[in-house]
């Protein structure tokens, strides 16, 4: 019975381990990407026609956006299969993915797998006012 109980723990931590250096892999790409033209806060949502998450994901992002009443997010959708060089570029591995970049190009959060509600408008305030 202990035996098993640690064969589990090992596994449970290998895999948070293994979602750590993905995570941690993606973030260093990204602050490779030649983003220094950005100049407003944008949201990056990767999504694939036949993933069943996505389409929740696209609903949640809206309404999290309409509540916010931010006018200073632009939210750019990019499916897998019309823009694999942008998925490649951004290294996306799972769907949904949802990239939060600042107005200086500064990636904020990576989101991989379907994000909840308050994760996002927390992530969401974080962003930087943008002065028009």
């Amino acid at each position: 019975m202990f035996d098993r109980l640690i064969i589990v723990a090992v596994i449970i931590g290998s895999l948070l381990l293994l979602f750590k250096l993905l995570r941690n892999f993606q973030l260093s790409a990204a602050r490779r990407t030649n983003s220094a033209e950005i100049k407003e806060n944008q949201i990056l949502y990767f999504s694939s026609s036949a993933c069943t998450q996505c389409l929740m994901q696209k609903k949640i992002l809206q309404q999290v956006l309409d509540e916010s009443g931010r006018t200073d997010i632009r939210l750019k959708k990019y499916s897998i299969e019309n823009n694999p060089e942008t998925t490649r570029q951004w290294k996306v591995v799972t769907l949904p993915t949802v990239i939060l970049l600042s107005n200086n190009g500064q990636v904020v959060n990576i989101n991989n797998g379907l994000t909840p509600i308050g994760t996002l408008r927390s992530q969401l305030e974080s962003l930087p006012l943008q002065n028009y």
